[in-house]
Parts: structure tokens; sequence; C-alpha cells
């Protein structure tokens, strides 16, 4: 923001810079029932973001440990465990989740 006029303008929602594409893909690596009707499941995911004149940069990466339950309207998580590859996430990581 090279003003004080572009960063109002931003900061009133006048002016706003394109939104990047975020893809979310994940992958179930295993399937494990724990009970008549509840199972663990251990998943991982990348989070890829490009930019409108931009490369595809790589976001995040890591494992998803759920368990699930079936109810009466299916399925539904009970409990999730985000574990991260990486130390360090970018500074625009929050906009993603």
């Amino acid at each position: 923001f090279g003003n004080l006029q572009e960063r109002a303008a931003y900061q009133l929602g006048v002016w706003q810079t394109p939104r990047a594409k975020t893809t979310h893909t994940i992958s179930v690596v295993e399937l494990e029932e724990t009970a008549p009707d509840e199972c663990s499941v251990i998943s991982t995911f990348i989070m890829t973001r490009t930019g409108d004149q931009e490369n595809t940069k790589l976001y995040a990466s890591g494992t998803y440990r759920d368990t699930v339950v079936r109810t009466g309207d299916g399925w539904r998580f009970k409990e999730r465990t985000v574990i991260i590859d990486s130390n360090l996430l970018p500074a625009e990581f929050t906009d993603l989740i």
C-alpha cells in the first residue's frame, strides 16, 4: 500500500486486493474401527495458495488424526488433532483457516 489514501481505502473496504485461490487436498491413509459406531481416521493434507499473478506456493502440510462417530445424521467428527509438518507457518496462514 503506497500512500495514505490507498491505506484508508483498503481499511474502509472501498479498495481491496484480489483474493488468492486456496486448495486444501486431503488423502485418507488409514481407517480403523475402534467401536461399533466409531472409527479412528489418519489422513494427510497439503494447503496451497495461488495468487492472481503468482506461482502456486505450499502453505502447510501435515496429518489429521480424527475420531468420527456414526449418528442419526451420518458420520460426524468427534475429535480432531492437527499435526503440522513444519515449525513455521506463513504469516498469511490465518487467512486459510
